[in-house]
């Protein structure tokens, strides 16, 4: 930061010398004129202001840190207050009027640092005094290439210097700044302000000073030269340091200008309008400067020059920066031994590691690298610091990193949910040495997330979509990769209805952070983040009666839901081309055309931590797919699923049903029109008795085959009023009651044993539940379940099953769960409806053997064995009475005639199953019309009434044929 200031040679020679560096140099030269000062006595008697002669210990504190310096490269010089005219290299103004006091001045930017924030200089002029003719032209210049003002015909110019905030343009509060006043002769003077006087903490001079002072009685405190002698700008004699408490300092500039002609002024050069009196600072002092307090700071992508930052992601790279200014010093003050260190934690990457200056020039070469991996130390080369062109200078370590993916960060973790990383760096000179203030880096703990959307046409993210004729579907899924678990593994997966014809063409796409905006590419993610994702940290931290809840918020009939998710996705599009890097080949793919199920399975799952991954999968509707089953009517239609859970491990049981019309306001019906009395069939004529069949071979009976491994199943019923198990019911009044059956295995050692079952918040559970098991020496008692064989072979869900199947099998589970599946239903209904049911009789009461929580608010219920091991290998059963709710609001529940076809995704995890939201594609089903009932012809006589005489002519044939053949057996 050399000073070019445009002055007399004899003056100015030896100012801008090498070593000067960081200091803005503006002097006053005039002639010389004799006058005395009676009320001037010598700086060194002052009272009232601290004023030392330095001496070889003397040290001036680091409290008084800032300087102003002009940056060659980034001090930019502004005018404000009024239109100041350009004039060679200066900005200059002319006679200014009264009303511009306290308005107008100059901005001088990033003159210096504080803290590792830059700072600004701003200088306003407050008043001004002339003392030549108001006919005669003034000026006041400022220069464009250095901190330097000078004026014409003036007595004094009233100025404050004040350092504010690069950034925000406030006034920054600083621990103490100083200035070294130099070259005050010709009776020059620096008068200080009261406020300002006050804040003199320290005055240096030298031994030999020529320098008087006078304080007023109002506290203004004057120092200059009284006695019209002349000196060089780097004679010491004629110097003062002042060392002030904060940022702000308030003085006039002038000289006593007794004696001359005021019908003239001073031009510089002799002609040109401009200033020609200079006034000048110096950066450097005659006393040796305690070390100064070094800063740091962290910046990231989007933070700069921060104590504290927050990572988005894990992987973000971000840097450190140790700033320290190193002043001017004279040749005797030159440092032995000068070094920057920082130990970066473990948990760390360093990158790239430089020093720059204030300029952001490359300065690294001045120093010799003595780190060892994650201990970096930098010291000067001895060679340098004996250099003057080494002080002056603001050095920055500039230290890139990013957190190491294989290291364990877990002990980070603090009690916001932040893992916290802080660091803190050191400066040594001549073996004293000064730590920085500590920075923050937090890294949000992330957890793992998915969510599942429909691509429309308009690139927009949406949960439910109208499809037209023939219409694709697109899906995407979005899946964050969380951050506090060391991953092992991972795996994409989507199992699509069977309905759906998958396109093998899947692309994996991550989302690129150096993309512009790139991280809010995904529309409506706020809500998405907020409400719509699961989470692997919320599975892990639920009851599973919370889980079982979950469950019946994906239920394809919350209809209102879905709208509003949809308004919060919507709203933005997503465009892959743009943003997104294609990972597709970073790890191995997998279609299966034939189950409509893909798999990925990442390569380097550890690369993976903490960043976002997007699926897009095409399909399209079979042209010969069924949709009947997907078809709901208007009906309240009440899902519950039961759980068992075995060794901390959920299995969910198969979906049971309760459909509740729901009563719509109807118009009155027409009176129907009286009908003709229809006419009476003719009476049939008896059949002859049929022969008896003859008696079938009876066949031998089969061997008996070797007792499988028994697995561990649950299903559950509704138990009839004929006491019969099914698995749909339509409600004849309010009273539910539900038996769930269970099934535990021999396979496992089991160490504990749960039986919950979270009812839907429209019932209201009787806390009156029992526990069952069937008592094997019971008559029969084993085969009493109705349809036991085929609920075994169909309706049940195991646990052994679920361990074999690959995950896109329990993806189906799920749509095999939906409720609107009336085939399925019907077919379990007539497997278990041919026996009863009677825990009276075949069954033992074990409630007690366990303990029973029974939540009235939340209609759960949960039953944990005492002695799990004593109930392997049994069968289990639990009746839980319900009814629905007087004010249930059952529109939830009620499906329109619509094909809902659900599908939900897989983000599997060290083989830990996360499952999505569900999403529907609704296509619209045409249903025929019901024809009216035909007539007879001719007979005015309806069909039914046609079926009804034609079951009572059956009847009377085979009630016939029935008496005939016990006749002939009496007879014989």
């Amino acid at each position: 930061m050399k000073n070019k200031t445009k002055k007399p040679k004899s003056k100015f020679k030896n100012l801008n010398k090498a070593g000067q560096l960081g200091l803005a140099t503006l002097m006053i030269s005039l002639p010389a004129v004799t006058t005395s000062n009676a009320l001037a006595q010598p700086i060194k008697e002052l009272k009232n202001v601290n004023v030392e002669v330095p001496t070889a210990s003397s040290e001036a504190s680091s409290k008084y840190a800032v300087v102003a310096g002009f940056n060659e490269k980034k001090t930019e010089v502004k005018p404000f207050g009024m239109e100041w005219g350009n004039v060679e290299d200066t900005y200059t103004i002319s006679n200014p009027t009264e009303d511009k006091k306290g308005k107008i001045g100059i901005l001088y930017t990033n003159v210096g640092n504080y803290e590792g924030k830059p700072l600004d200089l701003k200088i306003t002029l407050m008043d001004w005094d002339r003392y030549i003719n108001p006919d005669i032209k003034t000026y006041i210049t400022f220069e464009k290439s250095e901190i330097g003002h000078s004026q014409s015909g003036y007595n004094w110019i009233d100025q404050v210097w004040e350092y504010v905030d690069h950034e925000t343009g406030k006034p920054v509060k600083i621990s103490g700044s100083f200035m070294t006043f130099a070259d005050l002769d010709a009776k020059q003077y620096v008068e200080f302000s009261k406020e300002t006087t006050d804040k003199i903490d320290k005055m240096y001079v030298s031994e030999d000073t020529w320098v008087d002072a006078t304080q007023s009685p109002k506290g203004e405190l004057k120092i200059g030269d009284v006695s019209s002698k002349t000196s060089n700008s780097d004679d010491k004699f004629a110097m003062v340091t002042a060392l002030f408490d904060g940022g702000r300092m308030h003085f006039k500039w002038g000289k006593d200008y007794t004696g001359y002609p005021k019908d003239e002024a001073n031009m510089r050069d002799g002609n040109k309008p401009l200033g020609a009196q200079f006034f000048a600072f110096s950066a450097k002092k005659p006393v040796k400067t305690e070390l100064l307090k070094p800063a740091k700071r962290v910046s990231d992508a989007d933070e700069k020059a921060k104590t504290e930052n927050n990572l988005k992601v894990l992987s973000e790279k971000y840097s450190y920066e140790v700033s320290h200014t190193v002043p001017s010093e004279y040749e005797e003050f030159f440092y032995k031994s000068y070094v920057m260190s920082d130990t970066v934690p473990k948990e760390l990457v360093v990158g790239k590691v430089e020093i720059v200056d204030e300029t952001g020039k490359n300065v690294t070469d001045k120093f010799e690298n003595k780190s060892n991996k994650n201990e970096l130390a930098y010291s000067a080369k001895a060679d340098e610091l004996k250099k003057g062109d080494f002080y002056g200078h603001t050095y920055t370590l500039k230290i890139e990193v990013n957190v190491d993916t294989k290291a364990d960060i877990s002990k980070l973790l603090d009690k916001d949910g932040n893992f916290v990383i802080q660091n803190t760096a050191r400066v040594s000179k001549d073996g004293n040495t000064k730590d920085t203030n500590p920075v923050k880096t937090k890294i949000k703990k992330l957890p793992n997330e998915i969510k599942k959307y429909i691509l429309n046409k308009d690139h927009k993210l949406v949960e439910k979509l109208d499809l037209q004729k023939d219409e694709n579907v697109d899906y995407v899924i979005e899946h964050h990769i969380g951050n506090g678990q060391d991953i092992k593994s991972l795996k994409l997966s989507d199992d699509l209805e069977d309905v759906l014809d998958i396109n093998k063409d899947v692309k994996v796409y991550m989302k690129d952070s150096t993309a512009n905006k790139a991280t809010d590419n995904v529309a409506g993610k706020t809500a998405v983040n907020d409400k719509a994702m699961m989470t692997t940290k919320e599975n892990a931290g639920k009851t599973k009666e919370e889980k079982a809840k979950d469950v019946k918020k994906e239920t394809s009939v919350e209809q209102s839901k879905a709208s509003n998710k949809t308004q919060q996705s919507s709203t933005e599009n997503i465009d892959f081309t743009k943003g997104y890097k294609d990972i597709t080949k970073e790890g191995t793919l997998k279609v299966d055309e034939e189950k409509e199920i893909y798999e990925w399975t990442a390569k380097d799952p550890k690369a993976l931590q903490g960043k976002e991954i997007f699926v897009e999968v095409k399909a399209k509707v079979k042209k010969d797919a069924k949709l009947d089953k997907y078809t709901a009517q208007e009906v309240a239609s009440i899902p519950n699923i039961a759980d068992l859970i075995i060794n901390d491990k959920d299995l969910r049981s198969n979906k049971v049903v309760v459909n509740k019309k729901v009563e719509k306001p109807q118009p009155p019906e027409p009176k129907p029109e009286p009908k003709p009395e229809p006419k009476p069939e003719p009476k049939p004529e008896p059949k002859p008795e049929p022969k008896p069949e003859p008696k079938p071979e009876p066949k031998p009976e089969p061997k008996p085959e070797p007792k499988p491994p028994i697995p561990n199943k649950i299903n559950k019923f509704i138990l009839s009023n004929e006491h019969k198990l099914v698995d749909k019911i339509d409600l004849k009044d309010e009273n539910v009651d539900y038996v769930i059956e269970h099934q535990i295995g021999n396979e496992q050692d089991i160490k504990t044993l749960r039986l919950v079952d979270d009812l839907e918040d429209a019932l209201d559970i009787n806390k009156d539940v029992k526990v069952y098991m069937k008592d094997s020496t019971a008559n029969k008692a084993t085969d009493n379940v109705a349809g036991k064989t085929a609920v075994n072979d169909k309706a049940m869900m195991t646990t052994k099953e679920n361990a074999d199947k690959a995950k896109e099998e329990k993806a189906k589970d799920v749509k095999k769960e939906t409720p609107v599946d009336q085939s399925k239903a019907s077919n379990k209904t007539q497997q278990s409806n041919t026996e009863n049911i009677d825990f009276t009789k075949g069954y033992k009461d074990i409630t007690k053997e366990g303990t029973l929580k029974v939540d009235e608010e939340k209609e759960i219920y949960e039953w944990t064995a005492k002695d799990p091991k004593a109930l392997q290998g049994k069968e289990i059963f639990v009746e839980v009475k319900a009814k629905v709710k007087k004010d249930a609001k059952l529109d939830k529940y009620t499906a329109q005639d619509v094909a809902s076809i659900p599908n939900i995704a897989d983000l599997i995890i060290n083989d830990k199953d996360l499952r999505s939201n569900k999403v529907v594609v609704n296509k619209k089903v045409e249903k025929p019309q019901t024809p009216a009932p035909k007539k007879l012809p001719f007979t005015g006589i309806e069909n039914t009434t046609k079926y009804s005489v034609i079951g009572l002519i059956l009847i009377a044939v085979i009630g016939g044929a029935v008496a005939l053949k016990n006749r002939r057996k009496a007879d014989k």
